[in-house]
């Protein structure tokens, strides 16, 4: 009887390794590194196929998203938002005024617990 379980958990083990082997050769991993948002980021796609659209849609929408939203980057709609605050108005994208919009009414749900003016809680407590 322990010969025949012996047996069975050698066949399980090989047959867990070879498809193990198998699945490593089907499956690849990409990544790019690169900066966005005052932050270094890693995107990693792993799957079967040649991923270099899906990488460069998912990197082209971070820039997109860093060029509308980042404080870090002086020509972000934000950044003039804050820069042109109480001197003039500022034109901005759909998405920016939803997301600005957004954010006000979950503040007003929060009764001010969520408050994008506030800025870095990091800043706030090295300060």
């Amino acid at each position: 009887m322990k010969a025949r379980h012996r047996v069975f958990w050698i066949i399980i083990i090989l047959l867990v390794a070879v498809l193990a082997v198998a699945r490593s050769k089907f499956i690849r991993q990409s990544s790019r590194d690169f900066y966005a948002m005052g932050t270094p980021i890693t995107i990693k796609l792993y799957g079967p196929a040649d991923d270099s659209r899906l990488m460069t849609f998912a990197v082209d929408e971070i820039k997109r998203l860093d060029n509308l939203f980042s404080r870090f980057n002086y020509d972000s709609e934000v950044s003039k938002i804050n820069r042109l605050a109480g001197k003039s108005g500022v034109n901005v994208s759909a998405d920016t005024f939803r997301c600005i919009y957004s954010a006000k009414k979950i503040h007003r749900l929060s009764d001010g617990a969520f408050d994008i003016t506030l800025g870095s809680p990091w800043a706030l407590a090295i300060n």
